[in-house]
């Protein structure tokens, strides 16, 4: 089966994508080993009207530098390695295709500029957050 990963470079703090085969047989193997993690979440998302799973490396709040991977919304923001892979209409997993893997890198990019934006908000809200406690102490 066809996917496509994200993958976080900690030291040049990069986001890296890289079409993978996975073995379907034993996918939850699989998915620790390209995502190196042990624990993993998924998330779902609409691209274009097309139904695709996200599957998160659930540890990626815990690594230092903390790199932020893809802007879904305000509210929920992934870190650490991804993998996409697509929904069939009975809701089975099943690998990516060329347009799958077009649409999604485009879907990724298009979310720079909102991940990029939330960033900075964070920054922002991080440095205010510090100056009131300063006030106070």
């Amino acid at each position: 089966m066809i996917i496509l990963t994200i993958e976080v470079n900690h030291d040049e703090k990069t986001l890296n994508p890289h079409i993978r085969a996975i073995d379907e047989a034993d996918m939850l193997s699989e998915y620790y080993r390209l995502l190196g993690c042990r624990c993993i979440d998924m998330v779902a998302i609409d691209v274009d009207g097309y139904s695709y799973d996200v599957v998160c490396d659930d540890e990626g709040l815990f690594r230092e530098p903390l790199v932020p991977t893809l802007y879904i919304s305000e509210d929920q923001v992934l870190f650490g390695n991804l993998a996409f892979v697509k929904l069939d209409e009975e809701g089975y997993t099943v690998g990516l295709e060329r347009e799958d893997i077009e649409r999604l890198l485009c879907y990724i990019e298009g979310q720079t500029e909102n991940l990029h934006s939330w960033t900075m908000r964070q920054i922002n809200r991080q440095q205010e957050l510090q100056e009131i406690q300063e006030k106070l102490a």
